[in-house]
């Protein structure tokens, strides 16, 4: 049920916890895969600033679904070598 009478809280949430692949490291990107369409899903800042620097074509930015970046899978490749030669890490 609602509860009218909370009070508004305007700051914002702490960020998730990064994620770790095999739980011993810190993992950049994840990706998860939907068959017609991947989801590239910055899990910090160095992931977002570099969606913000690599992901834009001109005046359109990247299509944000959800949590992450929206690609077609044959995009993919070049895109997580891309990620990876910046010293970047994913989880795929």
């Amino acid at each position: 049920m609602f509860n009218s009478s909370a009070e508004f809280n305007p700051e914002p949430r702490e960020e998730a916890p990064d994620r770790f692949l095999n739980g011993l490291t810190r993992v950049d990107f994840t990706v998860d895969n939907h068959g017609n369409i991947c989801i590239l899903i910055p899990e910090n800042d160095a992931a977002r600033g570099w969606i913000d620097q690599y992901l834009y074509d001109g005046d359109d930015g990247p299509q944000w679904f959800g949590a992450g970046v929206a690609i077609e899978p044959r995009y993919l490749p070049p895109i997580l070598d891309g990620i990876e030669a910046d010293g970047l890490t994913v989880d795929a």
